[in-house]
């Protein structure tokens, strides 16, 4: 008997992260139950109750709104599986799975699915959900460890009931090549064929075919000025691993040698601390380590980033340095003086020659010196960075780079936990798969012509250069020549009109999604008030804000600015349940004062009362109390029409016919 060994990754179910599609993560919850066991043939369900699950998550939100309400994943079965055995093999799985987690079995809950997959194969696994709470009433807290241990002892009960393990292909990663200096996705890719081969009993004759002069992605090079003749597959195997090994050296030497100018341009110590974070964009899953800069530079530490990259994670470090005892990357584990100043330039809603332009006649309005170094993370965007000679209290770094985001109109990274993407590592953001490079300069065009340059020079900068930002009194330079004909206001009022043609543009598309043009263009408004009002107190809930803007906006294309208003105060009342923060109150009542004073209100204050007073006054009145007050509303309405029509009438006696 055979299986194929597979567990999914293990994720779970939280009012943090929550499609707007779902609202709320009961929804979610309720439409995964809901595609899980539907009603089809070869779907057989245990102990799964979608009102017993509804109640235990509520249970849980009401302690805490982004709590953990279901932990899930899906497991491969045996391909024996069927009808007649679905009942035994779902026992096992639910007493394997309490065991393994320290759950009661009564919290374990399985939907088992018997049908072929999309490659038309018979596809048996089973959907699982689990109550992320152990048998002491504690939450689930699963580290790597638990997760390995977990796949391990699966792996030996499928050998205890006597079956005979199969990888899944598609999960198969370079370590069974035996390949140990290099991890990538062509190498999968070949590994992959190898055993596809092997399993249908093919020939060779493909490699044969294909092996001149193909190359893959900088990574292994198939045949390349060698003779190649292969007989056997173990022979192929042996040849894989030689050419992979042997081109696999040359990138590691390539990518060390770029990591180590990154950290020596940023000044690091081999000692100082920094945290790596890799994210899956595709799963969601986050990992995260924190290393010392001598640790990320070894051939194992490479070998297990690289892995991790040709998976499909991005690859991430903290600009900033943490405390020698941090082992987390929270804001208290940083330490209070830093020596970096650094830049996000996105040009995901502009073109990046405008964003380069931008910084080319921002360093030479306000004098500043040129980059110490410069990354490109993928086509059109950069990380620029400054090291400073000295080190600064955080809290004025902050300061200066806030200034220096609002005056670009760039997003705010200027928090000291902020990471951005490490060199020669592979940008894997959907439609992305980008190098990560570091580079020497940002050439600034003007009608294709080469106006300037900002260039990278590998040399730390005064900070007496930057505190001019933040003082109240400061002497300017004059501003250095910006074109090739010295005409900069020329290049001002081009930069504008392409601004203002990209609002326009921006304001078609929102229509053509089906907003209302009066709702798209307060869309603009009210997103570029929230930049304009930005201070400090919220610096907690800006992306929170951000996103409530989205949702009111997306939900309400149809309605009317002063409708999204309350829509957005509705928004941030329901997310702290009625008792939102002081400083967020007092922004939210700022903002929509600002924007009633855009849109021509007379009495931008009594607006801004009337739109609180409705939404505080469904948190300050039990919702009995409001209903009942709607119903009494009606019934006045009512019996003052039938006392029109009826000549006086009384509500209870009955209609005229």
């Amino acid at each position: 008997m055979e299986t194929i060994h597979y567990i999914s990754d293990f994720t779970y179910f939280s009012g943090k992260k929550v499609s707007p599609k779902y609202g709320n993560v009961l929804n979610a919850l309720r439409e995964h139950i809901r595609y899980i066991a539907r009603k089809e043939q070869g779907v057989f369900t245990f102990n799964l109750n979608p009102k017993t699950w509804l109640e235990k998550a509520k249970t849980e939100i009401l302690k805490r709104w982004d709590s953990r309400v279901a932990l899930k994943f899906v497991m491969a079965l045996p391909l024996s599986t069927n009808q007649e055995n679905v009942n035994e093999i779902a026992k096992v799985l639910q007493d394997f799975i309490a065991k393994e987690l320290n759950v009661n079995p009564e919290n374990v809950s399985i939907a088992i699915h018997l049908h072929k997959g999309k490659s038309g194969n018979y596809n048996p696994h089973a959907h699982i959900l689990v109550y992320p709470r152990n048998k002491n009433g504690k939450k689930l807290r699963l580290n790597r460890k638990d997760l390995s241990k977990f796949h391990r002892k699966w792996q030996e009960k499928l050998k205890q009931l006597g079956f005979r393990l199969r990888f899944n292909p598609d999960e198969l990663k370079i370590p069974h090549l035996g390949v140990k200096l290099y991890y990538d996705k062509t190498a999968q890719e070949l590994y992959k064929t190898y055993l596809l081969l092997k399993e249908k009993k093919k020939t060779v004759k493909w490699l044969e075919e294909n092996h001149a002069g193909r190359s893959t992605a900088g990574a292994v090079l198939l045949g390349k000025g060698e003779e190649f003749e292969v007989k056997e597959f173990d022979a192929w195997k042996d040849y894989l691993k030689r050419l992979i090994n042997k081109d696999a050296k040359n990138f590691r030497d390539k990518q060390k040698k770029a990591l180590a100018k990154h950290f020596k341009r940023l000044s690091y110590n081999p000692k100082d601390k920094i945290a790596i974070v890799l994210v899956n964009h595709r799963t969601g899953k986050t990992l995260q380590r924190v290393v010392k800069v001598e640790d990320v530079l070894t051939d194992k530490y490479l070998a297990f980033l690289s892995g991790k990259n040709a998976e499909g994670y991005s690859v991430y470090a903290s600009v900033n340095v943490l405390k020698d005892n941090a082992k987390k990357r929270r804001k208290e584990d940083f330490k209070p003086e830093q020596k970096r100043i650094y830049l996000d330039l996105d040009a995901k809603n502009v073109k990046s020659q405008e964003l380069i332009h931008k910084l080319y006649d921002y360093l030479n309005l306000k004098g500043l010196p040129q980059p110490s170094h410069i990354v490109k993370s993928s086509k059109g965007n950069y990380q620029v960075y400054w090291t400073l000679d000295e080190d600064v209290d955080f809290q004025t770094l902050e300061q200066i780079m806030l200034k220096m985001n609002i005056d670009l109109g760039l997003d705010h990274t200027q928090d000291v936990s902020r990471v951005f993407r490490l060199p020669y590592f592979r940008n894997k953001k959907p439609n992305k798969d980008d190098l990560v490079v570091n580079i020497d300069a940002l050439n600034v065009l003007v009608n294709g012509k080469k106006v300037g340059q900002i260039k990278a020079t590998g040399k730390a900068v005064k900070f007496e250069d930057f505190k001019r930002l933040i003082e109240e009194k400061v002497n300017l330079p004059q501003p250095k020549h910006l074109s090739v004909d010295g005409l900069d206001p020329e290049i001002e009022r081009i930069v504008e009109n392409e601004k203002q043609q990209k609002e326009i543009k921006e304001v078609k598309r929102l229509q053509s999604l089906g907003f209302k043009r009066e709702t798209a263009e307060y869309y603009k408004v009210l997103s570029n008030l929230i930049d304009e009002l930005y201070t400090k107190e919220i610096e907690d809930y800006y992306f929170d804000l951000k996103q409530f803007v989205e949702i009111a906006f997306n939900r309400n294309k149809d309605k009317s600015p002063s409708e999204i208003d309350l829509a957005l105060v509705g928004l941030v009342f329901k997310r702290f349940n009625g008792k939102p923060p002081l400083a967020l109150k007092r922004f939210l009542r700022q903002l929509l004062r600002a924007s009633a004073k855009k849109r021509g209100k007379r009495t931008p204050e009594t607006y801004v009362n009337l739109t609180f007073a409705k939404v505080e006054s469904y948190y300050d009145k039990p919702i009995n109390v409001v209903v009942q007050r709607v119903k009494s509303s009606l019934a006045d309405k009512l019996a003052e029409k039938q006392k029109r029509k009826g000549g006086g009438s009384s509500p209870s006696s009955s209609p005229k016919r």
